[in-house]
């Protein structure tokens, strides 16, 4: 491969990738993204292969800051649902899930999943829109953003045994 192909992932990356496939969701700093690449190429990765599984994809970002909360994120556009009502439903689930932890609280830009048209049905993923609802809690609890993510990862069988 080369170096500009953007799925191409380090040995550190991809170490993270073989850990997130057994549990269900990825953990990265900040934002994911590499000073010289666009994007994340491990959520690059692991969203072409929750597409290729029919399985939304969950991961946390850990703030760089002390003061940046850490947050946990689900994508339902790898699902490639075409019925609102049925996104609506994984959304409220995700959200369900996720409040029942103390501390964890959804992120206001999280708005419910839109419906993918036809004509997006044949896009590939990386030209498809993200559908993401976040979860914040504090930086100084970082195991409770992991254990979100479990828990999404278990209710929407992520899991490698799952």
């Amino acid at each position: 491969g080369s170096r500009s192909v953007p799925h191409r992932l380090n040995a550190e990356e991809h170490l993270a990738y073989e850990l997130a496939k057994r549990r269900g969701f990825a953990v990265v700093r900040g934002s994911g993204h590499r000073r010289e690449r666009k994007g994340s190429p491990l959520l690059n990765t692991l969203r072409q292969r929750s597409d290729a599984l029919d399985r939304c994809l969950v991961w946390c970002q850990q703030g760089r800051l002390s003061e940046d909360d850490d947050i946990c994120c689900i994508d339902f556009s790898p699902r490639r649902l075409d019925a609102v009502a049925e996104l609506q439903k994984l959304h409220e689930r995700a959200v369900s899930v996720a409040l029942r932890m103390e501390g964890v609280r959804l992120v206001e830009d999280s708005a419910p999943p839109s419906a993918t048209s036809p004509e997006q049905m044949e896009w590939p993923i990386w030209r498809l829109p993200v559908q993401i609802t976040r979860f914040a809690s504090p930086h100084s609890e970082p195991q409770l953003t992991k254990l979100v993510a479990g828990q999404l990862a278990a209710e929407f069988g992520l899991c490698a045994d799952s």
